[in-house]
């Protein structure tokens, strides 16, 4: 069936869904924590219990003053601590009144609620509408049509209970390692539709362009009827002939199938949907019709070959994310949802894992629009669900996202969590028939294992079986994700059996109490996991992720040499060409407040395949007076990597506007040979570097040159000359180099030549949040300018020393490393980033700690700018 060719049936078409009648929605609640809608309110324990007041919904209730935070592991049995304290148990009691329209009498009427935590008991009118739900990300729903008034108000009430009285429910969701709520914390609402009806669609839409479709009916279906199926656009305007079937009376289902031409194929760099509207009418009764967006596309697992998408092999780089608000907890808004997609896809990731639940629809919906591959999660970390819920709740999970083209897998728990008598029951309602899987263990034909030490992930890289580590490179803190990964995905890109992996996670899990005026608690160090801060900041290791992991790889020597004449490019996107991307080209040198721009030009992309390298020609030869390049490639609206170069020598650090120039000042003391070893957690003195020689030489200008040198053979994690220098005395620093963000010896990617600035800050990553931070190792810099109460002390690297470093860095809580005071120091090593399970030995060549022997030698020089 051809998109281009419409025969005279269109008329039929339309005379089929002539009265027709979509599913009408009215909100109980509001749509998102921007909206939420007041309702009556009792919490029987914790804060402000035992009173009736009013509550937002949705919202969790711990956020709006009420109950008891808990935190999911520190109330699990463990061999240390056998008997926890028990779990919060308080309950909120929800009543709410509302009208229905009259014209609603001859509909039928489902009150429908997308997520409570945990068991909900629904009444209406004072008669139950139903079973006690449990389970609490998994949206369920209520026929309430004989229990309304059609004339005056219906009063619902709602019982809630933070913890469930099923105890596997609690094992899967109460248990975990993240933050519980209370509340009715997604969205409620009334649905009225006829009494004969759509009850729900399952799509399977293939590359080839073949459709099927099977449409599911509700008890009141035992009719005999047709149901018809059309693309539509955007504005449901018909773009094809109709897909038709007779339904006999007594079916549960009909199936429509057919096949269609010229279509865009749906990827996650090319987001490609289409929409399908179904019509059910069954003879004598009011049709019924809805619409359903998908796209089409054949995801394929080959054993021991790969994952591929409509025939191509495509390699998932995902993390994890939950639906967490530091504010508002796990009630997300649409704009939530979709920022948080979008900055995954800044990031250069393509895929995502919900962890460890069903997330709000509007996140699937962002990745179906945006581009994101998509592991959707049953709930249950290092616990599974009995097999009646767990049976149940799958069912709820697969009916409502069933048609997400973003969807490439079902996770059936994690860590444990899985029930295996339960991994049939997603095929029963698929009918794109998924893979399953058991993130931490193989199965379907994939190793996730978790959190690989360098020996094994080579191991597992090497295949046979497909390796895909659902979780891997721990992010705490300021370690972990970024910290180790050129080295994992070095091997990882090289293996034909590597299919994808999963950082641990997205955003640092802090919740701002309402108990303790709004501080941002993480649990100790059980929360502060993320690549970016509770509230989106930007960690180091964001930009190291988006440099390595960039489809547009650019490679620049460090200094242009002379008859340079362009870069080294390589084409990693898995179905666009290169011709898509666009180029700036940018020629600068350090200006008295900054960077200068000597010259620009804009350039559009090669013609290149995806996985093709390539050159892409200089337009400029390098201008007079440049010091550095920079090189942004640009895709799909947004920057996709920068790479920069320097062009030649730089002159000194300019001075400050109406300075005094003077040699380097007393209070910067004397230098020594800083040389340390770590050991465990801590970094220890090694045996002093012999023959040390430091020699002042005055200049004409009044500054002063350094020139030292020193023998030290052995390793070392940290090695190079220290000035004594308090971080009291550092108000701002300005430098021309490789930044803005901090780098360790296993994280030198993600940053661009440059002149950045700063105030001093003392941030703690996972504590507080002032990125990029002041403190820590800086590299490839040319000049370094440090505001302190006597002016700015200008410090000019003469002899290539390739790192400085500043003050005493700052861990978090039970932190990975007791960092050294650095004060102002000039290093040839630094040290290298742990994650929160694994020391840098364990993480590959790159972490290891330095052998290094011979005369270390380096040249500085000191002035003094006083205002």
């Amino acid at each position: 069936m051809s998109l281009r060719h419409f025969p005279l049936v269109l008329a039929l078409i339309s005379g089929l869904a002539a009265g027709a009648r979509e599913t009408e929605v009215r909100y109980l609640s509001g749509t998102g924590p921007e909206n939420a809608v007041p309702w009556e309110f009792l919490c029987t324990g914790g804060r402000n219990s035992g009173i009736w007041t009013t509550i937002p919904v949705p919202s969790c209730w711990e956020q709006q003053g009420f109950g008891t935070y808990n935190y999911g592991v520190h109330h699990r049995p463990s061999k240390d601590k056998p008997n926890p304290p028990p779990l919060a148990d308080e309950e909120g009691h929800y009543r709410h009144t509302f009208r229905v329209p009259a014209e609603w009498r001859d509909r039928a009427v489902r009150l429908v609620f997308d997520g409570v935590m945990t068991d909900a008991e629904v009444t209406v009118n004072g008669r139950s509408a139903g079973p006690v739900h449990q389970g609490s990300f998994y949206r369920f729903h209520h026929d309430i049509t004989a229990l309304l008034d059609f004339e005056g108000e219906n009063r619902l009430e709602v019982v809630v209970r933070k913890k469930s009285a099923n105890e596997s429910v609690n094992r899967a969701e109460r248990l975990g390692d993240y933050w519980l709520f209370g509340g009715i914390f997604r969205p409620v609402w009334l649905e009225a539709r006829p009494r004969a009806a759509i009850e729900w669609t399952g799509i399977d839409a293939r590359a080839d362009g073949t459709f099927t479709a099977d449409i599911h009916f509700g008890a009141a279906a035992a009719v005999a009827g047709r149901v018809t199926g059309v693309l539509v656009d955007q504005y449901d305007h018909e773009l094809s002939p109709p897909l038709s079937a007779a339904i006999p009376a007594g079916a549960a289902k009909a199936t429509l199938s057919g096949r269609f031409e010229n279509l865009a194929l749906w990827t996650a760099e090319t987001p490609n949907l289409h929409r399908m509207r179904f019509t059910y009418s069954p003879e004598g009764g009011e049709p019924h019709t809805v619409t359903e967006r998908f796209g089409f596309r054949t995801f394929e697992v080959r054993p021991q070959d790969g994952l591929y998408l409509n025939g191509t092999k495509i390699i998932l780089k995902g993390v994890n994310r939950h639906c967490f608000n530091p504010d508002t907890g796990r009630t997300i808004s649409r704009a939530q949802s979709y920022a948080d997609a979008r900055l995954i896809k800044e990031m250069n990731l393509n895929a995502v894992r919900m962890s460890h639940y069903q997330p709000d629809k509007h996140f699937l919906e962002a990745c179906d629009e945006l581009g994101l591959y998509v592991l959707n999660e049953l709930a249950g970390w290092q616990g599974a669900y009995d097999t009646p819920t767990g049976t149940r709740l799958i069912g709820q999970l697969v009916r409502r996202d069933v048609n997400h083209p973003s969807i490439l897998f079902w996770d059936n728990g994690n860590e444990g969590g899985w029930n295996t008598e339960v991994d049939g029951e997603f095929a029963k309602w698929d009918i794109q028939q998924r893979a399953v899987l058991h993130p931490w263990a193989k199965f379907s034909g994939v190793d996730t294992d978790h959190y690989e030490v360098w020996d094994s992930h080579v191991k597992k890289s090497a295949g046979p079986m497909l390796y895909m580590p659902t979780e891997f490179l721990h992010g705490l803190y300021d370690g972990g994700i970024g910290v180790g990964f050129r080295d994992y995905w070095d091997v990882m890109k090289k293996s034909p059996t590597v299919v994808g992996g999963f950082f641990w996670v997205f955003a640092d899990e802090g919740i701002a109490r309402t108990d303790q005026a709004g501080r941002i608690d993480n649990a100790g160090n059980l929360a502060p996991d993320g690549i970016v801060g509770p509230r989106g900041e930007k960690e180091g290791s964001f930009y190291t992720v988006k440099e390595i992991w960039s489809p547009v790889q650019i490679s620049l020597p460090a200094v242009l040499p002379p008859g340079w004449t362009g870069a080294d490019i390589r084409n990693e996107y898995q179905f666009t060409d290169l011709a898509s991307a666009s180029f700036r080209w940018e020629w600068l040198r350090a200006g008295p407040e900054g960077e200068t721009l000597i010259e620009a030009a804009d350039q559009a992309g090669p013609v290149l395949a995806p996985g093709a390298s390539g050159i892409l020609p200089s337009p400029l030869v390098v201008p007079a007076g440049a010091e550095f390049l920079r090189l942004t490639a640009f895709a799909a609206g947004q920057v996709v990597t920068v790479a920069s170069a320097w062009t030649g020598p730089v002159a000194a650090p300019p001075p400050a506007a109406n300075a005094a120039p003077a040699g380097a000042p007393d209070w910067l003391g004397e230098p020594t040979v800083l040389a340390l070893r770590r050991q465990d957690r801590r970094f220890e003195p090694v045996p002093a570097a012999t023959n040390p020689v430091f020699r002042w030489t005055r200049q004409p200008d009044g500054a002063l040159r350094l020139d030292y040198e020193f023998t030290y053979d052995g390793p070392a994690d940290v090695l190079g000359i220290r000035f004594p220098v308090a971080e009291a005395r550092l108000q701002a620093k300005r430098w021309l180099g490789h930044g803005p963000y901090r780098v360790w010896q296993n994280r030198l990617e993600g940053g661009w030549l440059g002149v950045h600035a700063m105030a001093f800050n003392d941030a703690t990553p996972g504590e507080s949040w002032a990125y990029p931070e002041f403190k820590g190792c800086f590299r490839d810099w040319r000049w370094l300018s440090l505001l302190t109460p006597e002016g700015w002390l200008q410090v000019t690297n003469l002899s290539g020393v390739p790192f400085f470093g500043l003050g005493r860095p700052r861990d978090g809580v039970n932190g990975l490393y007791a960092m050294p005071d650095l004060g102002l120091s000039f290093l040839e090593v630094i040290p290298a980033m742990r994650n929160k399970f694994h020391s840098p030995e364990q993480l590959g060549p790159q972490s290891r700690t330095r052998e290094v022997a011979g005369i270390h030698r380096g040249s500085l020089l000191f002035r003094l700018d006083r205002p």
